[in-house]
């Protein structure tokens, strides 16, 4: 199970102890996951998932908010995915549903119905907006596995309605950056801290612990991988001068200079050529009296130096 889908199933775990917060949700669910058809001159309004939990809870938030009957419809679409589809066929329980959260006046009828948007009356308080909220990232919404990358969404087909969503979420302290990726607008957060936000807004307090631990051992993992890179690309730094350093000497000795040279150039030369793994430190701290790294790199340039000069 992934971990968008944990998150999902925590949510669904919600119950809600004012009507006013569920019909939110509802709404959400709604306009971020309904479809409404005609077919042979009837309505039929439906709510498709390939999570059951999430059909259930459309069903569950109908009947027990609203009265409103509803029927779920299991459909095999290959060895892996199966959609579950809650259907209102009855065009009373249609109009209910649409009145109750207001994507239809309550003197109209389903034939006034234009698209789906955010009514103000749903999102009056805080607790409105976040029930809103968690209904939108159960029909829409998705997160990645804090351990592979920082990624959250909301992805809707309607233009206003994202626009819509987009303000509701600046209102929540959580303003997300929004994208055009194949038709759809997409609500995005990249940022791992403003994710943990939003996880706390739609109330999953399990999957932001998980999220929070995830990302500290992530964070610790890439920290570690650094300090290797580092120390890493420190070691064939220190390799390659060392053995640019070595053919030097090794020239100075071939063309018999090297013995001609003061005895501190020749014991730095020595060593180096012994200890070709060592550090400058390391070669310092061997000559008697001992020396100093930038002592060490001073002679061995002087070396160089003459060598290169040959």
């Amino acid at each position: 199970m992934s971990f968008s889908s944990d998150v999902k199933n925590e949510i669904i775990q919600k119950e809600y102890t004012r009507e006013h917060a569920a019909i939110s949700e509802l709404a959400a669910m709604i306009c971020f996951g309904g479809k409404l058809r005609k077919i042979e001159g009837k309505y039929i309004f439906s709510i498709v998932s390939e999570n059951p939990k999430i059909s259930r809870r459309a069903y569950s938030l109908m009947k027990g908010a609203l009265a409103v009957s509803s029927r779920i419809k299991i459909k095999k679409i290959s060895d892996k995915i199966t959609n579950y589809e809650v259907v209102v066929e009855n065009k009373e329980d249609i109009e209910k549903l649409f009145k109750a959260t207001y994507l239809i006046d309550e003197n109209n009828s389903i034939n006034s119905f234009v698209s789906f948007h955010i009514d103000p009356k749903l999102v009056v308080t805080r607790e409105r907006k976040a029930a809103f909220a968690r209904g939108s990232f159960l029909t829409c919404g998705s997160v990645m596995n804090p351990q592979k990358n920082y990624h959250l969404e909301f992805a809707t087909s309607h233009y206003s309605l994202s626009n819509e969503f987009s303000v509701l979420l600046e209102e929540l302290g959580i303003p997300a950056k929004t994208v055009i990726r194949k038709s759809k607008y997409v609500l995005y957060y990249k940022s791992s801290d403003i994710i943990t936000d939003v996880l706390t807004v739609l109330g999953a307090v399990n999957s932001l612990m998980e999220y929070h631990n995830a990302k500290i051992v992530k964070e610790m993992r890439n920290k570690i991988n650094r300090t290797i890179n580092c120390e890493t690309a420190n070691l064939n730094k220190t390799v390659d001068a060392s053995f640019e350093q070595a053919a030097c000497i090794q020239k100075l000795m071939d063309k018999g200079v090297f013995e001609t040279l003061p005895d501190s150039l020749q014991d730095i030369g020595r060593l180096r050529l012994e200890y070709r793994e060592h550090s400058l430190k390391e070669l310092g701290e061997m000559l008697n009296p001992p020396i100093g790294k930038s002592g060490v790199n001073h002679r061995l340039r002087k070396l160089m130096d003459i060598a290169n000069n040959i």
